[in-house]
């Protein structure tokens, strides 16, 4: 059932800014719902990593869920005081334009608005073209650049954040906002924490709440080496493809079936042992879990498996429609049994079915 609690939750976490490189905001939202007695470390790029003991010490088992979102960031500011921008992870253009923002400044954050030149100035060979983002800007109403620097406290290196609230949609089971990708992670991880308060599992867990995934992985990176893990369960997610004009040439991957496991993506194969464990133990408990591919993306299993000699890891998430835009939409049934999934598998894996990963 989606408790108000846990709708206040997922507001907070999905509409706090958080690109890529400055993910403080998040981070401190986290630390809010975090349990008073847990073990909170760092990395030096601003992981948080949060330590739960179990009935025994080894293996260690590792989950890592990114707290970056897609943004933008300040390139510079026209004499006019329009800010040209540069996007910090995957944009397509067309789902750009139009779009509300906010600029992160000292003095706060500024409104704006993405626009370009208008179709009724374009020549008509150039009107149902996709408009490239160096010819957009954003219009936060200063006279001049002059007037966005000294009035406003814009300069070039400030972060630029979607603004969109959480919403639920008519039927309640279907959640829309921003940051999906991959704030769902950091929400389920909080869940699972308070959860597992007292529960006995036969390894250690340590959380990474990760950084600068939207850009090359970088926060899984530095927390793998931080972590020293036997094995990884990263939870980011997978685009749904359950919706008009797909070419069905991969995996089904719907809303409200159940959460994806990432069979392969461009940064990972994963343990086929460790993925066939988890298929397992779904089956097991009757949780659905779809199987998933994502050839476009990568997630945080690319530099955690290659961590040391290697780390046998596995991807799971919820299916999203619409990622990497404004506001993207998820299945709470599928947060659900994501849920019971975790809970099941983290009691599981013990030092000889993770021994067994590698048992080659």
């Amino acid at each position: 059932m989606l408790t108000e609690q846990r709708q206040l939750m997922f507001r907070e976490l999905t509409e706090a800014s958080g690109v890529s490189g400055f993910e403080d905001e998040v981070r401190s939202i986290i630390k809010k719902y975090l349990p008073s007695d847990i073990e909170i470390r760092y990395d030096k790029t601003g992981s948080l990593l949060v330590v739960k003991p179990g009935c025994e010490k080894n293996p260690v088992i590792m989950l890592s869920a990114h707290m970056d979102e897609v943004g933008f960031m300040v390139s510079s500011i026209s004499p006019e005081g329009y800010i040209h921008f540069a996007p910090l992870g995957m944009w397509w253009p067309h789902v750009m334009l139009a779009q509300r923002v906010f600029i992160q400044t000292k003095k706060g954050k500024i409104p704006g608005f993405i626009g370009a030149k208008p179709p009724h100035l374009l020549a008509a060979e150039d009107q149902n073209k996709m408009q490239d983002i160096n010819d957009m800007f954003i219009d936060v109403g200063a006279e001049n650049a002059q007037d966005a620097v000294e009035n406003f406290g814009i300069h070039p290196g400030c972060p630029v954040v979607p603004d969109a609230e959480f919403k639920l949609l008519h039927n309640k089971d279907y959640m829309i906002a921003k940051a999906w990708d991959n704030r769902i992670g950091c929400a389920l991880y909080l869940d699972l924490l308070r959860s597992l308060k007292d529960v006995d599992h036969p390894n250690t867990l340590v959380f990474a709440f990760t950084t600068q995934e939207e850009v090359g992985l970088r926060g899984a990176e530095t927390a793998a080496a931080a972590v020293h893990p036997d094995a990884c369960v990263v939870f980011d997610g997978c685009i749904a493809n359950d919706f008009p004009g797909l070419t069905k040439n991969e995996p089904r991957v719907a809303l409200g079936e159940g959460p994806n496991l990432i069979v392969m993506d461009r940064s990972h194969i994963p343990n086929h042992r460790m993925r066939d464990f988890a298929f397992q133990v779904a089956a097991e408990e009757s949780i659905p879990l779809q199987p998933a591919m994502l050839m476009g993306a990568g997630t945080d299993t690319g530099k955690i498996t290659l961590h040391d000699q290697g780390v046998p890891c596995i991807a799971l998430g919820v299916p999203r429609r619409y990622t990497h835009s404004h506001s993207s939409i998820v299945h709470y049934q599928d947060y659900e049994n994501a849920f019971l999934l975790h809970m099941t598998l983290l009691q599981r894996l013990d030092r000889s079915t993770v021994d067994s990963f590698t048992a080659f």
